[in-house]
């Protein structure tokens, strides 16, 4: 049990060292049962310490033991080897499980429901490229260049409901994992990688095309960095939007039908329709905001002239690192409302609150 579990190498208490001495014991009350390292064995007695390069090194605690038995790392020896290693790895193979269970459940969402996310990614791309192609590029957009295209399609894409309202469509999901903070943390991972899995390989081949037209093979692997690192900081920062108001998917019909409650049912829903094309777009300016300003406190005799490839490859790599601590900021915040937030929860389970 503990080799298939822990992989250890289980051995009787009266086995000896190489030499044929007694391993060096203490009392199990100061370290409990401790592993063993390579070539030192269990001497009798209810404990053991670890002996490597003629230190006695204690180990910890690392699962109730018989009184017969104690466990032998069989790892590489060194002053990390133990029941460290062994932690990491299963924390490791726990978070990867939750994360491609949870990444799963959101793939099956979103193809048994296209409405949701499908239809709403692919309306977005519609008004950008009819926007792109149609109006003034400088009304709506701060890079008009071909390399930008694929930027801005990437925003417009992220910017909807879709980042925003992350709870309430998977509410029963969510309620599930109230007290799983590992499993809540995973699936709102799952649901931004599964939007980004969707948006960021199409925004990617499109930079890489316009790179055949460019003839600029450096920006054009930039270009396609920030597309697919970039957004992770801004998709989690609008999650926020939805962990602290979120709603109910309704239809029309309901809505209207309950328009006599209409600063809940109607207007904020409308507010919550409209304001996520305005916070994906303000968390990237904020990514984006001070490499910009650095780079033209740098160079501030070519503002108004076209950034080099350098200079751009230094802003992306800084915007990537603002937008992982981004992330990391947004999730704590996240995950820390859900669980401690009663009225949420209650919210949650009644579809009928709109």
């Amino acid at each position: 049990m503990l080799e298939e579990e822990y992989g250890l190498d289980v051995r009787p208490e009266d086995a000896r060292d190489l030499d044929g001495r007694e391993s060096v014991r203490e009392p199990e009350s100061q370290y409990g049962p401790v592993a063993v390292g390579e070539g030192v064995h269990q001497g009798r007695g209810p404990g053991c310490l670890l002996v490597v390069d003629g230190h006695d090194r204690p180990f910890s605690r690392i699962a109730p033991l018989s009184p017969t038995r104690c466990p032998r790392w069989k790892g590489p020896v060194s002053r990390w080897s133990g029941i460290l290693p062994t932690r990491l790895r299963r924390s490791a193979r726990r978070f990867t499980l939750n994360v491609m269970a949870a990444l799963r459940a959101e793939w099956i969402r979103i193809w048994r429901n296209p409405a949701d996310t499908l239809t709403t990614v692919a309306f977005n791309a519609v008004l950008m490229i009819g926007a792109w192609f149609l109006l003034p590029r400088s009304w709506l957009f701060e890079w008009t260049g071909p390399s930008g295209f694929a930027l801005a399609l990437a925003g417009w894409m992220y910017a909807d409901v879709t980042a925003t309202n992350v709870l309430a469509p998977d509410s029963e999901r969510v309620l599930a994992a109230l007290d799983d903070r590992d499993a809540l943390g995973a699936m709102l991972g799952a649901k931004a990688v599964a939007l980004w899995m969707l948006i960021a390989p199409i925004c990617a081949t499109i930079a890489i095309v316009v790179g055949f037209a460019e003839q600029d093979w450096l920006f054009t692997a930039v270009v396609v960095v920030a597309v697919a690192l970039c957004p992770f900081g801004a998709l989690a920062g609008s999650s926020l939007v939805g962990v602290y108001f979120p709603y109910h998917q309704r239809s029309l019909r309901w809505r209207w039908e309950q328009r006599a409650r209409w600063r809940t049912v109607v207007v904020r829903w409308l507010i919550l329709l409209v304001v996520p094309y305005g916070v994906f777009p303000a968390f990237s300016a904020a990514i984006a905001v001070v490499p910009v300003v650095l780079w033209r406190l740098v160079r501030p005799d070519d503002v108004h002239s076209r950034m080099g490839t350098a200079d751009f490859a230094l802003c992306v790599v800084l915007a990537v690192v603002i937008s992982a601590l981004m992330w990391a900021v947004a999730r704590r915040i996240a995950l820390s409302r859900i669980q401690r937030h009663a009225p949420l929860a209650a919210y949650l389970r009644d579809r009928d609150r709109g």
